[in-house]
């Protein structure tokens, strides 16, 4: 385990969602969603399968939920946020087949080969890295499939990403010490090599889609509000690195920040005990 996902790891389940159900608003209208033939591989993988059964390990609002309801598949949806689950909740009411828990992954009990798959959207890395792998494998039914997916920032970074550093190493110094976010080939080779090592699991797939999102200068602020290292900062810096970064969209980018994403999708089988 990479001292980055540990240490992702460990701040998750010591803000507990908090950060995020702050900011469940913002969170729900900014936050991207998932490439439509990513969402189009994992409905595939268990399309053979009659009356599936899907466990969402931290659905946020439902964004990603949403592709799978409308596909009638019968899910349970855990979210630890109170506010973030009832946005879920709302979002996923025309659905009978859907329930929303109100439970982080690691509290949430059930019987053993309950489902046919596990879905993390941007999730799987929050999870205690002691039981998430087995946990998942308990859960799912023999040759069940376990979907993630991840954001991550292509490399090398270009345009307002390749000139807000110089803002982020004034303001933010210490940032600049710590292990840096992964590139998509990083993670990719992670997952790989635990999925390797790991003896509940064998890659099916991993493949990835590179695309971009644009931003008004004030929806990507309020965007940086949802992720919890900007949301930790104490508010006094936190306003002056916003509005430093808001000063350089408007001066330089006509006020428009073209992010760009390359979202990974790992599908891996669970195999038989």
């Amino acid at each position: 385990m990479s001292s980055e996902s540990d240490r992702k790891s460990a701040l998750g389940r010591l803000c507990g969602g908090r950060s995020f159900d702050a900011a469940a608003e913002d969170y729900d209208v900014l936050r991207p969603g998932y490439p439509r033939e990513l969402i189009r591989g994992i409905v595939d993988s268990c399309a053979s399968r009659p009356d599936p059964r899907v466990l969402e390990i931290g659905c946020g609002t439902g964004q990603a939920s949403l592709d799978f309801a409308r596909r009638g598949m019968r899910m349970t949806c855990l979210e630890p946020g109170r506010r973030l689950a009832a946005i879920a909740r709302r979002r996923l009411s025309a659905f009978p087949e859907v329930q929303v828990l109100e439970s982080s992954f690691e509290e949430y009990q059930a019987l053993a080969e309950t489902f046919d798959m596990i879905l993390a959207a941007t999730s799987f890395h929050w999870v205690d890295p002691r039981l998430r792998w087995a946990k998942a494998a308990l859960l799912l039914r023999v040759h069940g499939i376990l979907a993630l997916l991840s954001h991550t920032h292509p490399r090398p970074f270009t345009g307002f990403f390749e000139r807000s550093q110089e803002i982020y190493r004034r303001q933010v110094p210490e940032w600049c010490d710590q292990v840096g976010s992964l590139s998509a080939e990083d993670l990719m080779q992670e997952l790989t090599d635990q999925l390797r090592r790991c003896e509940y699991f064998h890659e099916l797939k991993l493949r990835s889609v590179t695309w971009s999102k644009a931003f008004t200068r004030d929806e990507y602020l309020r965007l940086l509000g949802t992720y919890s290292d900007h949301s930790s900062l104490a508010q006094e810096r936190k306003e002056r690195l916003l509005l430093e970064l808001g000063d350089l969209i408007d001066g330089e980018f006509e006020g428009i920040v073209h992010r760009p994403y390359r979202t990974i999708l790992c599908l891996a089988g669970r195999v038989p005990v």
